[in-house]
């Protein structure tokens, strides 16, 4: 549909929507260079905010890999930048005091920053951002500061609470003066490390926590000091200072501010990756040992000499001074890496994770989004069987990330031997969400929260609680042999299963199905337990499923009411149909079948805000627009009357959500509602470009035939 697309600015930039079109804007690309396979999450948060900030007209490209497994790789990567070999790069604040610039060493003092609190209070108050301008006299544009999580001390074979237990240990640091320094008057022998080194040769090792759950370190070390909190990992971007220069003054305003506006994104990512990843190493037998306020004490007095290499700067004595003084006017205690009390659970457990066969859609759009290359893009689907899971990629559907998951409480964790992934997930309706994604800033937080993932409504399978109806009857004998019933009606019985609810539908000697019992359900294993709102008690039975047939069995009755067993345990209950289909499956009977029509109007267009050109003259070459769809069995077609193009594929319905296909699978969800006359209103759902919003929710459609 490219005549409503040509007149937005704000739909699709220099990509395109589903309501068709595609931008003309000129985008310039820089290239920022990152050690890591995938960036940090701070960074993909900055990579966000230049290209909102800039309307597509900056992007942000992640060179990935860049120099990594190099001993001295910040230093190189530096140099690179220096030379133009990249645009842009982040780097460590440690890595400076090597190359000649020591103004970051204030806020690596080491245990002064000890908190995720106090290191937003000092960003807060300007510091790190007075600190960059220093950069200039190494020929580099400091483009910003964005904080980071604290980095721990894990220790291969012991913890270190003391200063005596430094002595004679060769610990692994980043590249850094102040770290070698630190160690050094610890008694310890400082070793520089690249990025995901391995601990071969180490007795310790300086990491943050997210790090020590990505190089999976329990592999090789089996403690880290919760409450030591060396210093934080903040990180700089640089630039080379001529690129810097030949941009206008609008992008450079762009980049420097990007930095400031992702602060609150960094400083949350930071605080996800120091609250999440301790439950994960102490579920993989990390011991997190909590050295105590005398210990610390000891220890930073051990440390005073670097204090006094640091001070010896003026510059970087008066920025000790500031931060000591926010750290005594904020009052917070050093941050203790803590395990939750949580007990691993399997699919189905208390913890209610709904297992099954989920679908979502990922598009070239989402790489952008969280600054990846693009890659596989399609439908991707996600399946949870038991304690085992599987990716199957687009097209093809083979595996591409295979193996089995763990819950905990709102926490799931998958793993193929080689990469862990972990993630909060909970349920938008049917729909499972995943968030807080750890590796952050990786493919598998693409995949996993560029959007909702969609239950599919496939048959259920053998071993897997059933959705959808499920019938059977009962008899006068049945009533009689079970509880003794000399007066009871043969009935038939209609089970609904759907969305954590149960709904039970008798008809006595051929009359209606009414319904008889309602209920939410919780499956723990092989249990399946039902509870009646405003009712008492439960019903818990034991339960199979043979892909046909769900037989109950040993119901545990809260009621004590004999008619329970009749009714639940006499018959298994047969699979009639599953999720919302009919048990016909005919056309006549599908949810939204029939045509609609609506009307967009040049002031709709401007209401909306995504004008390109308001002129008159413009708007008259689109507006009135009217969209005409016919929805008819599973498949659409939608036209419109301002241009020939026109639209087709296939839609899905499942409960109060809709999603529409085209034929090279990209969708498009709505929840929806219809009023009395069987118009509808629909609300998008997940990522959407603007564009299809404007097309698909600004008018109700109405129903013109049925």
């Amino acid at each position: 549909m490219l005549t409503a697309a040509a007149v937005m600015s704000g739909c699709g930039g220099s990509g395109t929507d589903r309501a068709g079109g595609e931008g003309t804007t000129e985008t310039v690309v820089l290239t920022l260079a990152q050690p890591n396979d995938t960036p940090p999450s701070q960074l993909v948060s900055y990579a966000g905010e230049v290209a909102a900030r800039s309307d597509g007209t900056l992007k942000i490209e992640f060179a990935n890999g860049w120099r990594l497994g190099e001993s001295d790789a910040e230093i190189g990567t530096i140099n690179d930048v220096q030379a133009g070999d990249a645009d842009l790069a982040w780097v460590g604040a440690r890595v400076f005091d090597r190359v000649g610039v020591t103004s970051f060493q204030p806020l690596l003092a080491p245990m002064l920053v000890d908190s995720l609190d106090l290191e937003q209070a000092v960003f807060e108050a300007g510091v790190p951002k007075q600190m960059l301008q220093s950069l200039g006299t190494i020929d580099l544009a400091g483009i910003g500061v964005l904080p980071g999580p604290m980095r721990k001390l894990l220790g291969v074979e012991k913890a270190y609470t003391s200063p005596g237990d430094f002595a004679g240990s060769v610990v692994g640091i980043g590249t850094s003066d102040l770290a070698a320094s630190t160690m050094s008057v610890l008694g310890a022998t400082p070793q520089d490390l690249p990025s995901g080194a391995e601990l071969d040769g180490l007795d310790a090792m300086d990491q943050q926590l997210a790090s020590i759950v990505g190089n999976r370190y329990w592999d090789g070390a089996g403690y880290v000091t919760a409450d030591l909190n060396l210093w934080p990992r903040p990180l700089v971007l640089v630039m080379n200072a001529d690129r810097f220069d030949s941009l206008s003054d609008e992008q450079r305003g762009v980049l420097t501010e990007a930095a400031d506006n992702a602060f609150d994104n960094a400083m949350n990512d930071s605080r996800d990756e120091d609250t999440i990843s301790p439950n994960t190493l102490c579920e993989h037998g990390m011991a997190l040992v909590v050295a105590g306020d005398e210990a610390l004490a000891a220890l930073r007095t051990a440390v005073q000499p670097v204090y006094a290499e640091i001070a010896a700067s003026p510059a970087n004595a008066d920025w000790l001074d500031q931060i000591t003084s926010i750290k005594e006017s904020l009052g917070a205690r050093p941050d203790t890496a803590k395990c939750d009390d949580l007990a691993t659970t399997e699919v189905g457990a208390a913890d209610g994770f709904p297992g099954g066969t989920y679908q979502a859609t990922i598009t070239a759009q989402d790489y952008t989004d969280f600054g990846l290359e693009p890659d596989a893009t399609g439908v991707f689907t996600m399946v949870f069987d038991r304690d085992q899971f599987s990716v199957l990629q687009p097209t093809t559907n083979e595996a591409g990330f295979a193996g089995t998951y763990s819950v905990f409480r709102d926490r799931v964790e998958m793993t193929d031997g080689v990469d862990t992934v972990s993630a909060n997930w909970s349920l938008d309706g049917n729909r499972l969400v995943f968030t807080s994604v750890l590796p952050a800033g990786s493919p598998f937080e693409l995949l996993m929260a560029a959007h909702p993932w969609t239950p599919t409504k496939q048959q259920p399978v053998a071993g897997q609680f059933p959705e959808g109806t499920l019938t059977t009857s009962i008899t006068q004998q049945d009533a009689a042999d079970r509880c003794g019933l000399s007066s009871y009606d043969d009935r038939e019985l209609e089970l609904t299963i759907a969305d954590g609810q149960v709904v039970l539908r008798e008809a006595v000697a051929g009359g209606e199905l009414d319904v008889g019992f309602v209920a939410s359900y919780e499956v723990f294993r092989d249990r399946v337990e039902f509870t009646e709102p405003g009712v008492a008690g439960t019903l818990a039975f034991e339960w199979t499923f043979d892909g046909e047939h769900l037989t109950l069995s040993n119901l545990e009755d809260d009621h004590g009411e004999c008619e329970h067993h009749v009714v639940w345990e006499s018959h298994p209950f047969t699979l009639a149909a599953t999720g919302d289909s009919t048990a016909d499956g005919s056309a006549e009977d599908l949810p939204l079948h029939g045509t609609y029509q609506w009307t967009i109007t040049d002031d709709d267009a401007i209401a909306h805000g995504t004008v390109g050109d308001s002129s008159p003259e413009a708007l008259a070459e689109v507006f009135p627009n009217t969209f005409t769809i016919r929805l008819d069995g599973e498949r659409w077609e939608m036209e419109e009357t301002s241009s020939s193009d026109t639209g087709e594929g296939t839609f899905e319905v499942f409960h109060d959500t809709v999603t529409f296909t085209w034929s090279d699978r990209t969708e498009l969800s709505f929840t929806y509602s219809s009023d009395d006359d069987g118009n509808l209103t629909l609300v998008p759902q997940g990522s959407m470009q603007e564009g299809d919003v404007f097309i698909w929710t600004t008018k109700q459609w109405v129903l013109i035939s049925a």
